[in-house]
């Protein structure tokens, strides 16, 4: 899945028209449907305000993966997303988990997988 791709997808979920996404990230919504078309290149600033108004990293949008991540196709956090993106309990959590290191992470799944009892 490419950048415009993965805008387009984001966009959806999100219920924003174009205009209200681009009007959100504060371009125009021509330029944006270049970017969502790979007409058009945004700069690294305007990728931020777009992966801000999407609620998403940047890293996301470029497709870009570490080792913590590879379980997890685009397809599956998209369908993630979509499931919890309007819950703000889950925003919550997920905010606080984005901010953790890699070590933070593990101990957070082995506590979750202890305190719940969840077999992987």
């Amino acid at each position: 899945m490419d950048l415009g791709e993965r805008i387009k997808k984001l966009q959806k979920m999100n219920n924003y028209s174009l205009r209200e996404l681009a009007s959100k990230v504060g371009i125009s919504h021509t330029f944006l449907s270049d970017i969502e078309n790979n007409r058009s290149n945004p700069s690294l600033e305007r990728l931020k305000d777009i992966a801000d108004g999407l609620n998403v990293n940047v890293s996301f949008l470029l497709g870009e993966k570490d080792e913590m991540d590879n379980w997890l196709t685009d397809e599956d956090f998209i369908s993630l997303y979509s499931r919890f993106h309007k819950n703000s309990e889950f925003k919550m959590v997920m905010e606080k988990i984005n901010k953790l290191d890699s070590n933070q992470i593990k101990d957070l799944n082995k506590y979750i997988s202890n305190e719940f009892k969840l077999n992987d």
